[in-house]
């Protein structure tokens, strides 16, 4: 449970909230509650990556959040509330400049409650911003251990990159591999899940190799792949090519590097390991080549698991309905965060005191069980407790698709 108080005393007026689909309460009467936010509207921004190289979970996202404020307004007016909810959505791109551009324009508009962005080097960059000028920030996809403050105005609904790491150098060492060579994106999430790795399969007896570090920029990967065979021809020297693993921390541009991955004689004779940032990705398993890679490269992908609740099948229901695909635990995640935010403004009746709606979030989300399970938050302001399934590409006939990875 998160322990952060920002102020003491009791909030008025409490109305029962038996959550629609997600269960959860609260304790206002309804005629307060109607009273109190007559007429009332709560707009919640919203910076997705819709267009970059992590689009495939802003996309899920956005259409996580149409769920969100269809169930939650019809409950509220399930209870004779007036109080409805709606989101203005901005695209960043993936780019941390244009997140920052996008939560001030989301600032012009009064916007205390902001979710994402889902990149880690977004969120830093937003950071500084948020903290300064009052907003809640609610990332679905940050992971970078690096960014765990306490007393700030950043809450990450996932678990950080450390318990990653440690999840996936169990598995990497349960499958025989005694040395990993790393590649990896240079921004702050995916760094943060390279030191995760190195530093908890080093615990575990594992030998960690130097690597290749690339610029979110990159397209062609000639140059960094070149390196990354002439480490994996040394490893297999030392041992054999089933002792050897690359692990690769990356979003969608997995594409590219496994399209040119295949050039090279070393990087097809070894298992691949990959990060939650390319796990579920429709790029992926729409590209026959780079499918047909990750196919005989393994390639497990952790992600925060499933939720087990009725509601979160009812609601990958309405989502498969509504695109024709399954969402992934970060959408989820959003989706989520929606109804966090949506409760603690409906427990403060709509107050606009900064400190007792950030304080009735942290209480809210603390006693709050959603459809990925309880959103219960440590002193950081991250998600306390998650598990992890491991995401592989499978074929379908003549496609692909993920699968979870039987253990």
């Amino acid at each position: 449970m998160l322990k952060r108080k920002l102020f003491s005393g009791g909030l008025g007026g409490l109305i029962i909230l038996t959550v629609l689909l997600l269960g959860g309460c609260s304790e206002i009467s309804k005629q307060e509650s109607k009273e109190a936010l007559e007429n009332s509207r709560l707009t919640i921004g919203a910076l997705l990556d819709l267009s970059g190289d992590w689009s495939s979970l802003g996309q899920d996202s956005q259409t996580a959040l149409e769920l969100a404020k269809k169930n939650i307004n019809d409950y509220f007016k399930n209870i004779n509330s007036n109080l409805e909810i709606e989101f203005v959505v901005e695209d960043t791109g993936g780019q941390s400049e244009k997140a920052l551009e996008k939560i001030k324009a989301l600032k012009e508009k009064n916007i205390k409650f902001i979710i994402g962005p889902q990149a880690s080097s977004e969120v830093k960059a937003v950071k500084d911003y948020a903290d300064t000028n009052d907003i809640i920030v609610i990332s679905q996809g940050s992971t970078a251990h690096s960014l765990a403050y306490a007393q700030d105005n950043i809450f990450r609904f996932v678990t950080d990159d450390m318990n990653e790491g440690r999840e996936m150098a169990k598995l990497i060492w349960s499958q025989g591999i005694k040395t990993v060579v790393p590649i990896w994106r240079n921004d702050a999430g995916n760094d943060g899940l390279q030191v995760a790795i190195n530093t908890n399969f080093k615990e575990i007896g594992g030998a960690v190799l130097e690597g290749v570090k690339y610029s979110p920029e990159v397209k062609n990967f000639s140059a960094e792949l070149k390196k990354l065979d002439t480490y994996v021809k040394e490893a297999i020297s030392l041992e054999t090519a089933d002792k050897v693993a690359v692990y690769l921390a990356a979003f969608d541009e997995v594409v590219e590097i496994f399209n040119q991955a295949k050039d090279y004689d070393n990087l097809g004779k070894v298992k691949w390991y990959g990060s939650n940032g390319a796990a579920l990705s429709d790029a992926l398993i729409n590209n026959k080549e780079a499918a047909e890679f990750a196919l005989k490269a393994l390639y497990p992908c952790p992600l925060n698991s499933e939720g087990k609740t009725e509601s979160y099948q009812e609601i990958k229901t309405q989502f498969y309905e509504t695109v024709g695909r399954n969402p992934d635990a970060y959408a989820m995640a959003a989706y989520d965060a929606a109804w966090v935010i949506a409760k603690a403004y409906n427990n403060t009746a709509g107050k606009n005191n900064f400190d007792e709606l950030k304080q009735e979030f942290i209480n809210t989300a603390d006693s709050h069980t959603g459809a990925t399970g309880p959103t219960a938050l440590n002193d950081a302001g991250d998600r306390e407790l998650w598990g992890y399934d491991f995401w592989i590409v499978a074929k379908d006939g003549d496609n692909y698709k993920w699968e979870i990875l039987s253990q």
